[in-house]
């Protein structure tokens, strides 16, 4: 059993976390929901820019994790 009141993380760093896991989450999802997408040239666009986003916010998130633990 997990319990999270035994880890210990600063209010930031949990934060910095839910977002990277949520982002993470999402570019696995759409990318596994409209890889077979191509039928449709707008759908395709779409599922283009959803990845693009939040792939890059997925690595902005990890750099503000690092640069956060890294310069106390």
């Amino acid at each position: 059993m997990l319990l999270i009141h035994a880890i210990r993380i600063s209010r930031k760093g949990w934060h910095t976390l839910l977002n990277f896991c949520f982002h993470t989450a999402l570019t696995f999802a759409v990318f596994a929901g409209g890889i077979n997408r191509i039928k449709y040239p707008i759908i395709c666009q779409a599922v283009g820019v959803v990845l693009h986003y939040s792939s890059l916010s997925t690595m902005l998130w990890l750099g503000s994790r690092l640069e956060t633990s890294t310069f106390r």
